[in-house]
């Protein structure tokens, strides 16, 4: 048999002119270098290693070559990336993924990489390639520790240790290492480091030690220390809290109280800031020397070690200030590792104890340090940007900051410390992630106090910060001083800019505690707290809104006004408005003060600027929601504010929030109780005369939005049902009607975006008509749009929409829609029986059965397209057994009213095997539940069990049908049938109020032939006739007994055991008219029976 050749070995050379053409060169040179070099990473690949150890080995003079020292330091990158590749794919390679690495190579790698000989990886000088070797090396110690590797970390320990030129780079091997021996998880893995933990973390103790005290040494001379110091005990730090979490400490360990106790002398040093001559190594040390991580994840270290670390937190949160000497990290990591303890401070004793003694203390700084407020980058100085400012008035949808304490994956090296925000997306002070954890700080400690049983005064304290009257007269104050004169204007000082500043830190020192929502706070504070913001509101909020907008309204004194001053005074109105929206939760049962805010919000609505004008409009639309909002003190005077001042934004999302809240109330005006026809036609006149002034607005220029278009639809829509709440419908269908035609029309819209929103106001405005009222003749003319609507591809979503509509105007009725819109309504009605992913949608399914219930003819012609194929569809998926059984009974009930309709004809086209066996399928259904009948065929009056008794008298009606098409065996199958009628019936029974009711019959019911006049006293029953031929409306016989059914027995009759027995007599001659004869013998049966002859 023949075998591939072996592949050459890989010459060092060669491989660094590919390189070097990856690095310098372009074009196809360059795309084939690429191919090569992925070719040898898959491999195999034999020497790739040892030529990628040898090309980053080459440094100085004789790396540099005939391409010059830049191609050569680029290759030399390259190389210690392919090689850091090749170990993660190669090292120990998963089945199937790649070619393992020759054993030789593998040893001399691992050599190389802890060698501090010339040309090993310990003398590597670039940072950028030491970098790479060292995520090389985590690979490598991923794979092969502790079997083939066991002494990786120890090697490393020990050559820092020796001290000497290496010592640098061989701490920071050895922390790449631990960091990654850290994050094993198999149990045998952590096994083994926890016993390597115990016998490395003495040794580093002692060397943290030495480090910690020549750092404290320097500092206390008045040394600064140079940052190669800064970085090893950094390190240092980080590594020994990794051994300590892996060493068990529920037994006594010196090497981790050693660690621990240099940690606390540490922590003096990297707050108090001395000798520390870069703030980034300030901010990692800060940070390293509080193990808020190990202790959260070991109980037994937290339990031992604990409490000098959270005195000493507290300690340096009270005296260090923030954004001075203590950095966002650092404070973040004290807040993190309090937040621990007051956490576990109700099953742990020491953690309760620090609660009560710490806690008032955090509390006070959380409050009063500023933690809490606006930055100076999220509150601009107005002087210095103004429109900054504008924007970030009202940011109040702050992330969650990640934890500072967590392994960030660049190692150790300088260049990984920033200088940019503490979280991803944050301010460059850091501000946010102090705020975050201050936030879950104080909300701990609320929670805390709450399950006390002492009372603390932390929430008082909260709240008074918060609401408090000193806080609110200041605000006031500087309101009235700006207000006041013309001349304010001109320049707003500072300090009114102070009060508005400090009047938001305090307030949001309360507010954010629970979140923004303030819904957790509302739980932890006392129990007056909302008549406490009630007052707060009630007497300093309109007021404050009231001059502040009376000051942004006054006239200019002079051409050159300052616009910084009007930029501030619309940020501090958007927050009051924020801060009015945070505790609305206190106001949800006094209309009075929402109808006092509600009032300021509409005039701002009117009259402010496009923000403040948004951020009272949502406002209005928090308190849409409760029930005190009342329809005419505040929902129509801010609907009109808001409809008209939709018209005035230039931007369509400001158009869409005015849309929104005037929706919002508009449908709380007309589901007040106190709503009247005058009051609803007040709201349809304010929504449909500006919708439609929107919308030529909208679509004038440029495409407008989809989401804008249907925000004006549900507009419209909310105008529609006001219209016909106050009986005026008529007045506005013209102008519904062509919105929804300009929204539904395929010709104006390929991709129908905007079809959803004007479905639902087609809906809505069909079923507006739903009496005996005349339909007009624009309302009939939509029936057009329907064909295009659900060619394909159209989604099932749109189908669904569709599908209401269409049984809407087939609720409609041929008696009151014109020919040509019956016709068009053919088209959507074949397309959705046949198109597989809607037939298995209920509203589909109820769409066919109102169809054949109130339109059997647009129905049937609909059904019987290319020779019934929709039919067929649903006949084939009602008998397989993998679709699911709600589905198939929905089918069936869609097949067998077809059966009822028109028996001979489909079931000629299915054939009378099929249709029997739909037939059967039909009666044995177990998900009758799952039926989409939902189509009241009984009289409108009997919803409920009137259902049930048609479903009932449905089935027996088709099991007749196709008794006279000749299949005599299926008569057997009538015990079934008529058991259903005689329990349906029983049902409707034992439910009626009325015995004197009418029978109930199926809709516009003609007579039957042949039968005569049956009634015998029973009141109510019908006299047959003989002309009408239509088989679905057909009277059934038990509809007699339906009318009898009050004041019987049932259960000393067996309707089902006569019926039988007359059926079988006469189950030898089939045909139409052994079916009549048939009928007659079940009527006389049942009748003679029952004493009626």
């Amino acid at each position: 048999m023949a075998t591939s050749p072996r592949p050459r070995r890989v010459a060092a050379s060669a491989l660094h002119g590919s390189l070097v053409l990856i690095a310098e060169g372009y074009g196809s040179a360059r795309e084939k270098a690429d191919r090569e070099i992925a070719s040898l990473e898959a491999g195999p690949s034999p020497g790739y290693v040892d030529a990628l150890v040898s090309i980053v080995s080459a440094r100085g003079d004789d790396a540099a070559g005939p391409h010059g020292p830049r191609a050569a330091t680029a290759a030399r990158l390259l190389a210690s990336i392919c090689l850091k590749n090749v170990a993660a794919k190669r090292w120990r390679p998963q089945r199937g993924r790649g070619e393992p690495l020759d054993e030789d190579e593998k040893a001399r790698c691992r050599a190389w990489l802890c060698s501090g000989e010339r040309g090993g990886a310990l003398e590597e000088q670039d940072r950028r390639v030491a970098a790479q070797l060292r995520l090389c090396l985590r690979k490598v110690v991923k794979a092969d520790w502790p079997r083939a590797w066991p002494e990786a970390p120890r090697g490393f320990l020990e050559a820092y240790a020796a001290g000497g030129r290496l010592a640098r780079e061989s701490l920071m091997m050895l922390g790449a290492v631990v960091k990654e021996l850290a994050r094993k998880v198999l149990p045998g893995d952590r096994r083994a480091f926890a016993g390597a933990s115990r016998e490395l973390l003495p040794p580093l103790a002692a060397l943290l030690e030495t480090a910690a005290s020549s750092l404290l040494q320097a500092a206390a001379g008045g040394r600064e220390n140079d940052d190669e110091a800064l970085e090893a005990t950094a390190v240092l730090c980080k590594t020994a809290s990794r051994l300590a979490l892996a060493a068990d400490l529920s037994t006594e360990h010196g090497g981790a109280e050693a660690c621990y106790g240099a940690f606390l002398r540490l922590d003096v040093l990297a707050c108090e800031g001395n000798g520390t001559a870069d703030p980034r190594w300030r901010r990692k040390l800060q940070c390293v020397v509080v193990p808020a991580r190990a202790f959260a994840r070991d109980a037994a270290a937290f339990a031992r070690f604990a409490a000098p670390f959270l005195e000493r937190a507290v300690d340096a949160l009270e005296r260090t200030p923030l954004h001075d000497r203590l950095t966002a990290a650092g404070a973040v990591a004290r807040l993190d590792l309090c937040g621990t303890a007051v956490d576990a401070a109700a099953d742990v004793d020491a953690c309760g104890r620090f609660v009560a003694a710490g806690g008032p203390r955090l509390a006070r700084w959380c409050l009063e340090s500023g933690a809490l407020a606006l930055s100076v980058h999220e509150l601009a100085e107005w002087e210095d940007d103004a429109e900054e400012h504008a924007l970030r008035a009202d940011d109040a949808d702050d992330a969650r900051p990640r934890g500072l304490d967590g392994d960030d994956d660049g190692g150790f090296d300088r260049g990984d410390v920033d200088d940019g925000g503490d979280e991803p997306g944050g301010t460059g002070d850091g501000a946010r992630s102090v705020r975050a954890a201050a936030e879950r700080l104080l909300l701990g400690l609320l929670d805390a106090s709450r399950r006390s049983p002492q009372p603390s005064g932390l929430e008082a304290a909260v709240l008074d910060g918060a609401v408090g009257a000193q806080a609110a007269e200041a605000l006031l104050g500087a309101v009235d001083r700006v207000s006041s004169s013309p001349d304010a204007l001109r320049r707003l000082g500072k300090e009114e800019l102070a009060h508005f500043r400090g009047f938001f830190a305090r307030a949001e020192a309360g507010l954010r505690a629970g979140g923004v929502a303030a819904g957790a706070l509302a739980d932890a504070l006392p129990d007056d707290a909302p008549q406490r913001v009630r007052r707060w509101i009630g007497g300093a909020l309109p007021r404050l809104l009231r001059g502040l907008r009376n000051a942004a309204l006054a006239p200019p004194v002079a051409l050159h006004v300052n616009f910084s001053t009007r930029v501030v005074l619309a940020a501090v109105r958007r927050r009051l408005y924020w801060f009015a929206r945070c505790w609305a939760f206190s106001l949800y049962d006094a209309p009075e003060l929402i109808a006092l805010v509600c009032g300021e919000a509409s005039a701002d609505a009117a009259e402010g600027d496009a923000a403040v004008a948004l951020g009272a409009l949502e406002t209005v639309r928090c308190f849409c929601g409760f029930a005190a909002f009342s329809a005419e003190s505040a929902a129509l005077p801010a609907l009109a504010a808001a409809v008209g001042r939709a018209r005035t934004f230039a931007l369509p999302d400001h158009v869409e929030v005015a849309l929104h809240c005037a929706e919002a109330c508009g449908r709380r005006a007309l589901g007040a109780a106190s709503a009247t026809p005058a009051v609803a036609v007040a709201v349809a006149e304010a929504f449909l005369g500006h919708v439609e002034a929107l919308y030529a607005e909208a679509t004038a220029d440029v495409p407008a939005p989809p989401s804008l278009l249907g925000a004006l639809a549900d507009a419209a829509r909310v105008g529609v049902v006001a219209a016909r709440a106050g009986g005026a419908v008529g007045a506005v269908v013209d102008r519904a009607a062509a919105l929804v035609s300009a929204l539904c029309d395929a010709a104006r819209d390929p991709e129908l975006c905007c079809a959803g929103p004007g479905l639902r106001l087609w809906l809505e405005l069909v079923r507006s008509f739903d009496g005996q009222a005349p339909v007009p003749a624009s309302l009939s003319a939509l029936a057009r749009l329907a064909p295009a609507l659900v060619a394909p591809p159209r989604d099932l979503a749109l189908a669904v929409d569709v599908c209401q509509v269409v049984e809407a105007y087939c609720v409609l009725g041929p008696e009151r829609l014109p020919r040509e819109s019956l016709d068009a309504l053919a088209g959507p009605l074949a397309a959705l029986a046949g198109e597989v992913n809607w037939r298995a949608n209920r509203d589909v399914d109820k769409c066919l059965e109102a169809s054949l219930a109130w339109c059997p003819a647009v129905a049937l012609a609909a059904l019987g397209r290319d020779d019934f194929k929709a039919i067929k569809l649903l006949a084939r998926d009602a008998l397989e057994a993998r679709v699911p059984d709600a589905v198939r009974a929905q089918h069936l009930a869609v097949l067998a009213r077809c059966l009822c309709r028109d028996a001979a004809a489909v079931a000629a086209a299915l054939g009378e095997g099929l249709a029997l066996d739909i037939l059967r399928a039909f009666l044995d259904r177990a998900h009758v539940r799952g039926d989409a009948l939902s189509v009241d065929d009984v009289a409108r009056a009997a919803p409920g069990d009137g259902v049930r008794v048609h479903r009932a008298k449905m089935g027996a009606l088709a099991a007749l049908r196709l008794a006279a098409l000749g299949d005599g065996l299926f008569l057997s199958q009538l015990d079934a049938t008529l058991t259903l009628v005689n329990e349906a019936l029983r049902l409707a029974a034992a439910s009626t109020e009325n015995p004197t009711a009418a029978p109930v019959h199926l809709a516009r019911a003609p007579r039957v032939s042949g039968r005569g006049d049956r009634a015998d006293g029973l009141d109510g029953v019908a006299e047959v006739g003989t002309d009408d031929d239509d088989d679905a409306a057909l009277v059934f016989p038990l509809d007699t007994l339906s009318a009898w059914r009050v004041g019987h027995d049932w259960a000393q009759v067996d309707l089902a055991a006569v019926a039988r027995q007359a059926l079988a007599d006469a189950s030898a001659r089939v045909g139409p008219a052994a079916f009549r004869e048939a009928l007659d013998a079940v009527d006389a049966a049942i009748l003679g029976q029952l004493g009626f002859k």
